[in-house]
């Protein structure tokens, strides 16, 4: 449909005179036609997954179960009704990994810690077949479970050894409350930074806003309250004040 509207406003352009307005609002209409069958067609990742995107990696088999089953996950959590029996795939690729996201993120829940590195370092092997933001959140749940149940040497080694520069910076920087109560508890134990600390509890009623559900919501508010009562437990850190989350 894009194309035939594209088509018709560039041969309304090329047969009316300078002088009629519809001349100049046909060519605005085809400029913005050509860009929509660019971004839909052309394998660009944007923001959000574009068509074309979508067109590359749904042409491998595993990509095309792990997008039905997301589809399905998707379902559950727009309904608000409990997701269950996460399909687990063998392969690593991006896909795959936004499914193992939600398998996760339920095994921190449950305090599954062994099973939840297991998994992290899974996908840890494969991290050039997976997108920086998925891989980068996957392994900030590393850091998180580390900080929980070892030294702080252990998360200092990994932030600085293990983590690449790019994957730092998307873990202080990302806008979901998973994530953030990582950098938090980091930024409180190993750093001691207060401007860091005080920097995420700030836009933690943003995260949480930013979800259009109350998927695990209760749990990740607990869990960032957690994190938010271990930093304040610091010596130095009596400043700090969490803000409603909700």
């Amino acid at each position: 449909m894009v194309l035939i509207e594209f088509a018709a406003a560039i041969t309304i352009f090329l047969l009316t005179a300078e002088n009629v307005a519809i001349h100049h609002q046909a060519l605005i209409v085809a400029g913005v036609g050509a860009m929509l069958l660019v971004y839909n067609i052309m394998p660009f990742k944007l923001d959000n997954f574009t068509d074309g995107y979508y067109i590359v990696l749904l042409s491998k088999k595993v990509n095309v179960e792990a997008y039905n089953e997301l589809i399905r996950i998707e379902s559950l959590v727009y309904n608000n009704e409990p997701v269950t029996d996460i399909k687990k795939f063998d392969e690593v690729t991006t896909m795959t990994a936004r499914v193992s996201l939600y398998e996760l993120y339920q095994l921190i829940d449950k305090n599954a810690f062994n099973e939840a590195i297991t998994l992290i370092e899974k996908l840890e092997k494969h991290e050039d077949k997976v997108e920086l933001e998925f891989i980068a959140r996957v392994k900030a749940q590393k850091l998180y479970i580390y900080l929980l149940t070892k030294a702080q040497e252990a998360s200092e080694t990994y932030w600085f050894k293990e983590l690449t520069q790019a994957d730092r910076k998307f873990i202080s920087n990302d806008l979901t409350i998973e994530t953030m109560r990582a950098y938090l508890l980091y930024s409180g134990i190993v750093t001691k930074s207060q401007s860091e600390c005080a920097f995420v509890i700030k836009r933690a009623p943003k995260a949480l806003k930013n979800n259009l559900n109350d998927y695990r919501k209760e749990e990740e508010i607990n869990l960032f309250t957690d994190a938010f009562n271990r930093v304040k437990a610091l010596d130095g850190n009596d400043m700090l004040e969490l803000p409603p989350l909700k």
